[in-house]
This record gives C-alpha cells, sequence and structure tokens, in this order.
C-alpha cells in the first residue's frame, strides 16, 4: 500500500517540482541544451500525440493514441543527435537559432509509486525567429518525473499541443 502524503509534504513536492520546471524552461530559453539533456533520463519517451476535431460525442478520441502517428515520438538519443546537431550550425531551421520564451503554469503534481511523481501543466512557448517569424504554441503536459538522488529527471513528457494544426514552419524547439 502507499503512503498518502500530509499536506506539508504534498506542498514541499509542489515546490520542489515547480522550481524544477522552471529550471529546465530557464535552460532551454537561455539554449543550455547540454545542460537540458542532463534533466532527461535515459528510458525517455518524449511524445507529442496528433490533436483532430471531433463532434463532441468522440471528444476523447481527440488526441491520437499510442497507436496513430505523432507529430514526434523520441527517446533520449533522439534529444542527444538534435541537440548536437542544433551545434553543428547546418540546422537551417535553427540557423540563425530562435528566440523563445516558456510560460509554464497551472502545475498539478501526484505522487506515483516507486518514488516517481506525476506533472500536469500548461505550456505557452513564444517563439520569434529572424525579424518577423512569430509563433505561438498553447499546450498541455504530462511529464512523469522521477528522483535519481541528485535530482529529478524527466522520464516521459506528453505534449498536447491545442491548435490542430501546427502554427509553424516547423517543430525544431523542444516543449
Amino acid at each position: 500500500m502507499i503512503a498518502v502524503p500530509d499536506a506539508r509534504e504534498i506542498a514541499a513536492l509542489h515546490f520542489e517540482v515547480e522550481q524544477f520546471l522552471y529550471h529546465e524552461a530557464e535552460l532551454l530559453d537561455e539554449g543550455r541544451f547540454e545542460e537540458w539533456l542532463r534533466l532527461l533520463a535515459p528510458e525517455l519517451h518524449y511524445w507529442m500525440p496528433a490533436q483532430s476535431n471531433r463532434y463532441k460525442r468522440e471528444r476523447e478520441r481527440s488526441v491520437g493514441g499510442p497507436d496513430e502517428l505523432p507529430y514526434f515520438e523520441e527517446t533520449w538519443d533522439h534529444m542527444r543527435q538534435r541537440v548536437a546537431r542544433l551545434r553543428t550550425g547546418t540546422a537551417w531551421a535553427e540557423e540563425p537559432p530562435s528566440r523563445t520564451r516558456r510560460l509554464v503554469t497551472n502545475l498539478r503534481v501526484s505522487p506515483q509509486p516507486e518514488g516517481c511523481v506525476r506533472a500536469r501543466t500548461n505550456l505557452l512557448l513564444y517563439r520569434t525567429r529572424n525579424e518577423n517569424r512569430v509563433q505561438t504554441f498553447v499546450a498541455s503536459r504530462e511529464d512523469r518525473l522521477r528522483h535519481d538522488g541528485a535530482g529529478w529527471l524527466i522520464s516521459a513528457r506528453k505534449i498536447v499541443l491545442d491548435a490542430t494544426t501546427i502554427p509553424a514552419h516547423n517543430l525544431s524547439v523542444f516543449f
């Protein structure tokens, strides 16, 4: 049986996870991608299912499932490769690099078995490139975090964009 934490423990956990997610957003916004990689667990599952418009009676099917084609589905090794490519100067989608600002809000934290935590958040990602390319992504995120003794690691992230079509030329930024 899982012990139910008291309100003080939940508040402390909420604050700790909140600070972790704010730190992650700061690393990404500052382009400190190698440091960001260290926040990702080796077993990472980083997934953005596609969203579609459905009638109200089919609303639960509006977000694609594991058997449907996602916008992306990546592992830790994929992320390492993406970061390495960004550093080559030949990743045309990020040359010159995007300027981003991530606003992470509405955190809900729930303890899970094996010392893990489920963290659900809303994300507003503002991205600008060159002089006049501006995109705004609004999404919900669901993370599975685990503590490795030194700090939190993201072992899974599911990102669901509110838009049913991508409001950008590419998805080269991290969510």
